[in-house]
């Protein structure tokens, strides 16, 4: 289709060249051909010299293209503008120019603004057809609404449109992934007592997250009717499966899907072999793991960003350093060009196993390649300093993170004020707690039970409660940990006067919860 598109492309300016005259339809054809060729801009540049000099009329088909170009770029911005010239001329938008721009404002997380224009469209009596229902059900239904979702299937099945295979499987993935089973069952009887036949993206949803969920009896079930019914297993199917037994560490299956996958003449990709490669490095087997890598070379696969994140990540795991550093160099010189993922997982590993200064150097050495490490590199470091007891070193890094662009998170803060009270400093803990909210960074439950924790080993016990109060407010609840804690305290000194404190919060706290 692209060598077509050029052809055309090429015919088109040797005409223009050679000062024969282009009609409309010629016109439209090169617009459309410049849109598919996702050179937008050039098209929308012949649109404006073409109708400047009267050579073409324009007309809702020639916005439409445009229009549908744009969205398809993510320029949505833009398509909406000349939405607007197209209206201000008095053309009227058809089904498919509303169908593009809902779909360019699905794709680019703008949900709330396509239901606008939905409603715009019927406001102005235009009706939507399948391909619009469609990308409302299926954006919905992958934004989490699935609710929102089935009361558009509602709607679209009162205006007598037939929803098809691509409606239904929007809508089984929503119920799926919102653990509502049973309505996922319903909706696919309901399917097919209407005559539409599953199709094989609609197994592998229901495939994927049977795996997912650990019901591999039902996912074999599933598997089965599907090659009853003559359809063709595909890559997507078996990564499916591979990808739920290894994520509950069952690599043996795992492995006899992988070779069954091979006898039936279906290629793995390079995302089944990763999804291997990185369960084999989760139950650490990385012995099986660089055999499988060279297989997929020999297959000629070139393993991506990803196959190389958990394949350094999981020789990290299991202190497999000068290995790691390898892999590391061979992606470095052979591409692909290691992401901030890849220098994550690296770091973090050369910090785990207590080669922090060379972690360092790959810090810079990132830095010099033009990737600017995020908060989550820093708390790597942060968090390893502290372990290693270079609590100094530590603070270095985290009070000047303001000089390089970062603010601490949750995780930050965690880190240091745990480490603070692990040493004795409860007064540097207490004022680094006090800053997080002046900071706009509002304390979650791990850190107040990180604050109790260490006002209970210090066994002051009114900076407890009133603690345990400031939680109980936000709807947090002690951890076991702590509650054991204060037990313990309690049981030791029971005469003490701190430990009357507690007793009579934790009589107060069970008094309030039989009521």
């Amino acid at each position: 289709m692209q060598g077509k598109t050029t052809q055309c492309l090429e015919l088109f300016y040797k005409l223009a060249k050679n000062g024969y005259p282009c009609d409309e339809f010629t016109f439209g054809v090169v617009i459309n051909a410049l849109c598919k060729s996702i050179k937008v801009d050039d098209a929308l540049q012949l649109f404006r010299v073409a109708v400047e000099n009267n050579k073409l009329k324009p007309d809702v088909t020639i916005y439409t293209t445009i229009i549908d170009g744009l969205c398809k770029e993510d320029r949505v911005k833009d398509a909406l503008n000349l939405f607007t010239e197209m209206s201000n001329k008095g053309i009227v938008a058809n089904v498919i120019t509303y169908s593009s721009l809902i779909c360019g404002l699905c794709n680019t997380g703008q949900l709330k603004g396509a239901m606008s224009l939905f409603e715009k469209m019927l406001e102005k009596r235009v009706s939507p057809n399948v391909i619009t229902f469609n990308i409302l059900i299926d954006s919905h239904c992958k934004d989490g609404k699935t609710d929102e979702a089935l009361k558009i299937l509602e709607e679209m099945i009162q205006r007598d449109e037939k929803p098809n295979v691509i409606t239904y499987s929007s809508l089984i993935y929503g119920l799926c992934h919102s653990n509502q089973w049973n309505k996922a069952t319903e909706l696919l009887n309901d399917m097919t007592s209407q005559g539409i036949s599953p199709n094989v993206h609609t197994f592998n949803i229901l495939i994927d997250a049977s795996c997912k969920h650990g019901m591999f009896k039902h996912a074999n079930e599933l598997f089965e009717v599907m090659i009853r019914r003559g359809m063709e297993p595909d890559t997507v199917t078996y990564s499916a499966l591979i990808d739920g037994y290894c994520l509950h560490g069952q690599i043996e299956a795992a492995r006899n899907v992988f070779e069954s996958m091979r006898g039936t003449g279906c290629k793995p990709c390079v995302r089944t072999c990763t999804i291997l490669i990185n369960g084999y490095c989760n139950v650490e087997k990385l012995d099986e793991v660089l055999p499988l890598l060279e297989d997929m070379k020999c297959n000629g696969l070139k393993p991506n960003d990803f196959t190389y994140n958990v394949l350094i990540s999981g020789l990290c795991k299991v202190g497999r350093i000068v290995e790691a550093k390898q892999r590391f160099k061979d992606m470095q010189a052979h591409g692909p060009t290691p992401d901030m993922i890849t220098y994550g997982a690296f770091i973090d590993g050369l910090c785990v196993n207590g080669c922090i200064s060379e972690a360092l150097e790959v810090l810079h050495m990132m830095e010099i390649g033009g990737l600017k490490a995020d908060i989550v590199i820093y708390n790597i470091f942060i968090g390893n300093l502290c372990k290693e007891g270079k609590l100094n070193e530590a603070m270095e890094i985290f009070y000047n993170l303001s000089s390089k662009g970062l603010q601490p998170v949750n995780r930050t803060y965690n880190i240091m004020i745990n480490w603070f009270l692990k040493n004795g400093m409860v007064f540097d803990a207490q004022k680094l707690f006090n800053e997080m909210e002046e900071r706009g960074v509002s304390p979650e439950d791990h850190t107040f039970n990180i604050m109790v924790q260490g006002f209970l080993y210090e066994k002051e016990s009114h900076k407890v409660v009133e603690l345990l109060n400031a939680m109980n407010k936000r709807g947090f609840l002690p951890s076991a940990q702590v509650v054991s804690l204060m037990v313990i305290l309690i049981a030791d000194e029971p005469n003490h006067e701190t430990t009357d404190v507690l007793r009579k919060y934790l009589l107060n706290e069970t008094k309030t919860s039989k009521q």
